[in-house]
């Protein structure tokens, strides 16, 4: 039997994943077949005027798509945050894009992703 995606333009099949094994905390096993996922925070605060200001961090912990939108979640709720992307590294540290209306001081991002459960990697 086939699951079919019906989400977007075409459909996709996804692949059955073995939940028996170790993963995250909250769903899938570290080791799924889609490591880099791209996450978006869909339907964001509108930017104010100005020109948007980009940073990037390095995020660990996360396993899977429910993680990423955790830290998604906690980081778009900071004052300014218009739009957070996540190229999630299952097991390793994640790549996270931040844009905001004005700069948003690394302490906050930092303090957002630890109480989203994850931690900033510093090198």
């Amino acid at each position: 039997m086939r699951e079919i995606a019906m989400c977007g333009a075409g459909n996709r099949e996804l692949p059955l994943i073995d939940a028996s094994s170790p993963g995250c905390a909250c769903c899938a096993p570290a080791d799924a077949e889609n490591v880099e996922e791209p996450a978006s925070a869909a339907a964001h605060k509108a930017a104010d005027a100005g020109f948007p200001v980009r940073a990037e961090y390095r995020v660990a912990g996360m396993a899977c798509g429910h993680c990423s939108s955790t830290v998604v979640d906690a980081l778009i709720g900071l004052d300014g945050v218009t739009d957070v992307q996540v190229v999630l590294v299952p097991g390793g540290v994640s790549a996270v894009s931040i844009t905001a209306a004005q700069p948003v001081a690394d302490a906050e991002v930092c303090e957002a992703v630890a109480e989203a459960g994850y931690q900033v990697a510093t090198s």
